[in-house]
């Protein structure tokens, strides 16, 4: 019994929900980037990130 009702939940659930659909995303023209007008943020290699200490040597130094 229990079974049937909870598929019948969730065949219900999934015919009922409405359609999700995806917006478009303006893309920047190449052209703009050297201009200033750009939105796209320089992303710092894990190598250039200072790390914090992680031990007692690190702390004290």
């Amino acid at each position: 019994m229990f079974k049937q009702q909870l598929l019948t939940v969730s065949v219900l659930s999934v015919l009922l929900t409405p359609p999700a659909f995806a917006q478009a995303i303006e893309q920047i023209p190449q052209g703009n980037q050297d201009k200033g007008g750009s939105v796209i943020t320089k992303i710092p290699r894990l190598s250039e990130i200072d790390r914090p200490a992680t031990n007692i040597k690190d702390w004290l130094s």
